[in-house]
């Protein structure tokens, strides 16, 4: 039960793993553009790292919340 309160706790009425996808989706974006326009490959592989520790803590939150 503690996993769906931190999950749906809501921000201006919007739960925050709405807020965890939203973010991840930007910072995959963001990634993307960063190696399509030759940006510093370490700058490129933050932004990756980033995204992907995100999206995987997004994603087990969301599973986490129905078991």
């Amino acid at each position: 039960m503690v996993l769906n309160n931190i999950t749906f706790y809501s921000i201006f009425g919007i739960p925050l793993i709405v807020y965890g996808g939203i973010i991840t989706i930007i910072l995959m974006v963001i990634t993307a553009y960063s190696g399509y326009k030759n940006k510093p490959l370490k700058t490129h592989k933050i932004l990756a790292a980033s995204a992907i520790i995100l999206g995987i803590l997004h994603a087990v939150l969301g599973f986490l919340a129905y078991i």
